[in-house]
């Protein structure tokens, strides 16, 4: 029977999961005659969202069509116009594991010649043309005419700050690779719409911005389309399409019965708002009737905006059906919350909130302007403080051009300080104690984000406004044209200006000319009145900031640093053992205790010597001893590696990136380790799986799930792996379960196992050899300051550092890391984990103390 119902009954076979095949640098392409095979082999690898599709679960028919269809966008974009991309799996032909081979017939290459256009009037043709292949603005920047000399004039694109906006790179380029890939033609759409949009042509625009269905979804529309339009005027069309032919490709853009430009009919407020109707037709300039525009739409937000009167102010239009004139028209929709501590926006705002605005522009101006924009903070000397904290305490400089200094002490012989300036990163040391600048990106540049804005907070019935300040960090590619490795990217609301004479109950007075705003908490600021400017703030404490522009301070403080300093310690060739010798050397942790002591925070703190002197002298004989050697010739090869001749291929993105600079960050940073690990830990190794877990997290993909489901069932996972995993866990719960687990894995084979990957990693990146040496160097003595710095027990490094010393050589000791390791866990590490796991799983408090089964650490 069984046989039977085998033979008449066909099962589907389950999915064929991508099992120990990784995504890395093996992929073979075949066929691909027109570019060097390398290219698109190295875009592929590179991919992040192939990488998410690579897990061991992951279905390889999916996986595979994921990969043809990236190596089909990428060659479209390097300009083939219909590539057949195939991905398979085969063997190495080495015997052992298997890789990926991309066949690829790629058919002919097309370079970008004209633009077509037809059915534009004459203007709003070669005004096209100009905007399609010159740098756009991005959405929301404003047109700002400028008058220069001799008649000269012209429009420049700026931002909400005012300042000169990013522009967008051209979407077409003669003697370029023509992009025949779907994304890139809707990039051109989307371009297309605003342009229109800029144009007043907003029925137009909304013809490009409709997405076209595809597949039988195409027929029904385009039947519907056709029984529409029986009888009845044609209907307007817009179709954008990439035609490759013999003198190469076109951008055709074909226009048909292209609707008139819309007229403004009417404008909305929302009810109960203080800002009336002929507030905004007057102050704004609205005439109705007359014909709009989305740059209209975007100067009335932005003079909203910036007034300052308002939480939020946004501005959008709703179409109305076509009048007997055949005009499409439009009604603006005023989008208001008013804050009402402010004057409404049918007065003059009060001179002091007209300060506060100044003070926001003066502010934004300083910081992009060519001057460089100075910050000293000078804290009181106390009774028994050296004579240094008499003087500046500290002083910040932004050069828009130059980049960001930090400077301890500056105009003593103490001086030190942190910069970022063009092409490096550098911290700087008084006396000639040296210097330490690395090398950083010419193409990027690091960035800070400052977003003040003010929020509406109810609570118990009270309405309050609270200023909320966020700050982000991040690093991008370099704007064309700007040189500094460092920028400051300002989010100021205006609003928030206004709160700081409103919120609080802050004293207003006059004193001539400046405006002097004293909070609640004695803290003053004073503010010159005509420009804006913020002169000081001065503290209860008799602290004080105050603010300048000088020209050339940058270039001038940063000279002097380098001249005081003297040599540069940092090594190339010897990254890491000249960072450890500059910066556990006595002058380094000198001038941080001293700049402790001037800037009032050395009360309560050990100095950096004496709380850290023990490791940093077994960091220092390590680096003598050569420790570092290895690790030092790995970061030589990553930044001296030879330049690729050629770029990999751009696989073009179907979905939006993240905009978050620090989720960005954290994304790419997870899903490198996953890749590390792959490579030299392999796919079952506990510390792969939560780097791939951790990966997935970053992206919010729900297969994080199926990977810790995977961690937990694998039975060689140990103690480390789940305390680990129990650390990082986003949940209490989950963590308090992982931790559990953790428990039951106390033995020395579950903690043997554990290190193997750890060991791999080590020895992969020549890090092996520098743990060796400096655990070897240790005394008795040392190693218990060490772990009671570390691990908050004295004894806990010495099974290690004993038996590492006992070792007869340094190739010994490093070959018998492992052994080594194992005795350390049942000697010391065991303890110390079990309590850890236990803490997890139930934090220790005074109203519950330790016990037995969970001792405090």
């Amino acid at each position: 029977m069984p046989a039977l119902l085998t033979a008449g009954w066909a099962f589907p076979a389950a999915a064929e999961p991508m099992g120990e095949v990784i995504l890395d640098g093996r992929i073979l392409v075949r066929g691909l005659a027109s570019l060097p095979p390398d290219r698109l082999a190295r875009a592929l690898a590179a991919d992040d969202d192939l990488l998410l599709l690579s897990r061991p679960q992951a279905n390889r028919r999916l996986f595979l069509s994921a990969v043809a269809r990236k190596a089909t966008l990428a060659l479209q974009r390097g300009g083939f116009e219909s590539p057949k991309v195939s991905a398979s799996i085969e063997p190495t032909g080495e015997g052992s594991g298997e890789r990926i081979v991309v066949d690829v017939a790629e058919g002919p290459r097309s370079i970008a010649a004209g633009i077509e256009i037809t059915g534009l009037p004459d203007d709003l043709n070669g005004e096209l043309h100009r905007w399609l292949q010159s740098q756009r603005p991005p959405p929301g920047a404003l047109a700002e005419e400028v008058d220069g000399a001799n008649g000269w004039g012209g429009v420049r694109w700026v931002d909400d700050n005012g300042q000169p906006a990013k522009m967008e790179e051209p979407l077409w380029t003669r003697g370029e690779p023509a992009a025949f890939d779907p994304p890139h033609t809707k990039s051109i759409r989307t371009a297309i719409a605003r342009f229109l949009r800029d144009a007043g042509r907003f029925a137009a625009a909304k013809l490009v911005d409709d997405r076209k269905p595809v597949g039988l979804l195409a027929g029904l529309s385009g039947l519907a389309s056709a029984t529409r339009s029986t009888g009845l005027p044609a209907a307007a069309t817009i179709d954008v399409a990439v035609k490759a032919s013999s003198n190469g490709a076109i951008l055709s853009i074909d226009v048909r019965n292209l609707p008139p430009a819309s007229v403004l009919r009417d404008i909305e407020i929302p009810a109960g708002s203080r800002t009336t109707k002929d507030d905004l037709l007057k102050l704004l300039g609205i005439r109705i009737g007359a014909p709009i525009t989305e740059q209209q739409r975007l100067v009335w937000r932005q003079a909203l905006w910036l007034s300052g009167r308002f939480l939020t102010a946004n501005v959008t239009l709703r179409e109305l059906p076509t009048d007997a004139d055949g005009a499409p028209g439009v009604v603006a929709v005023f989008e208001l919350d008013d804050y009402p501590a402010a004057t409404p926006l049918g007065t003059d705002p009060s001179p002091e909130e007209f300060v506060m605005l100044r003070f926001r522009e003066w502010l934004i101006g300083a910081l992009a302007g060519g001057d460089d924009f100075v910050v000293d903070w000078r804290r009181p000397a106390a009774p028994d403080a050296p004579p240094s904290v008499g003087q500046s305490t500290g002083e910040l400089v932004i050069s828009a051009t130059e980049g960001l200094l930090v400077t301890a002490l500056p105009d003593s012989t103490e001086a030190c300080g942190i910069a970022v300036s063009p092409g490096r990163l550098g911290w700087f040391l008084p006396r000639s104690a040296g210097r330490f600048e690395l090398p950083i990106p010419a193409d990027g540049r690091m960035t800070a984000q400052i977003r003040l804005s003010l929020a509406r907070k109810e609570e118990e019935g009270k309405t309050t406004y609270q200023r909320n300040l966020s700050l982000g960090a991040g690093f991008e590619s370099r704007p064309r044209g700007s040189a500094a490795t460092f920028a400051i990217l300002l989010g100021i609301d205006p609003v928030a200006c206004l709160a700081l004479v409103h919120e609080g109950d802050p004293r207003l007075t006059w004193e001539g000319e400046e405006l002097v705003v004293a909070a609640a908490d004695e803290m003053v600021a004073r503010f010159h009145a005509p420009t804006g400017r913020l002169l000081s703030i001065q503290g209860s404490d008799g602290s004080g900031v105050s603010i300048r522009t000088a020209a050339g301070r940058f270039a001038a403080v940063i000279d002097s640093l380098r001249t005081e300093a003297g040599d540069d310690r940092a090594h190339e060739e010897a990254l890491l053992t000249s960072a450890v010798d500059f910066f556990t050397d006595t002058s380094a942790a000198s001038a941080f205790d001293r700049t402790s002591t001037a800037a009032g925070l050395a009360a309560g703190i050990v100095p950096l010597q004496k709380r850290f002197g023990a490791l940093f002298g077994a960091l220092r004989r390590a680096g003598a001893a050569g420790g570092f050697t290895a690790v030092d010739h790995t970061l030589s090869a990553l930044l001296g590696a030879s330049a690729i001749s050629e770029a990999a291929l751009v696989i073009p993105l179907e979905k939006s990136a993240a905009s978050d600079p620090l989720t960005e960050a954290g994304r790419m940073a997870a899903t490198q380790a996953w890749r590390i690990t792959e490579q030299v830990c392999g796919r079952a190794a506990w510390i792969s799986s939560l780097a791939r877990a951790a990966a997935l997290g970053a992206v919010q993909d729900p297969a994080i799930l199926e990977e810790m489901a995977t961690f937990m069932s694998a039975e060689h996972n140990g103690p480390v792996a789940y305390l680990t995993a129990a650390k990082a866990a986003p949940m209490p719960l989950v963590g308090v379960t992982l931790a559990r687990r953790g428990q039951e894995r106390l033995t020395t084979a579950a903690f043997h196992a554990d290190c193997q990957p750890l060991v791999q990693l080590l020895a992969a990146t020549g890090i092996d050899r520098s743990v060796t040496v400096i655990l070897r160097t240790l005394s008795d003595d040392e190693a218990r300051l060490v772990g009671e710095m570390l691990l908050q027990n004295p004894d806990a490094l010495l099974p290690l550092v004993r038996d590492q010393r006992s070792r007869d050589s340094e190739s010994a000791a490093i070959a018998a890391l492992p052994e080594s390791l194992d005795c350390w866990w049942e000697e010391s590490l065991r303890g110390i984990m079990a309590a850890s796991l236990a803490d997890t799983i139930a934090p220790r408090t005074a109203g519950k103390p330790a016990d037995g089964a969970a001792p405090i650490r």
